[in-house]
């Protein structure tokens, strides 16, 4: 899966480090799944 991670962040112009510096910022801006924080359900308003 490393592998694959780093391929697409490649494929993005970016870098592994950049990757997990994002999903970090996110992590503790939102949670994780290490918090066991999960979405369950998405809801979609119809205009």
């Amino acid at each position: 899966m490393l592998e694959i991670m780093k391929y697409l962040a490649k494929l993005e112009n970016s870098t592994l480090e950049e990757v997990m510096g994002i999903a970090e910022e996110k992590a503790i801006k939102k949670g994780s799944f290490e918090n066991r924080i999960f979405l369950e359900k998405v809801l979609i308003r119809k205009k």
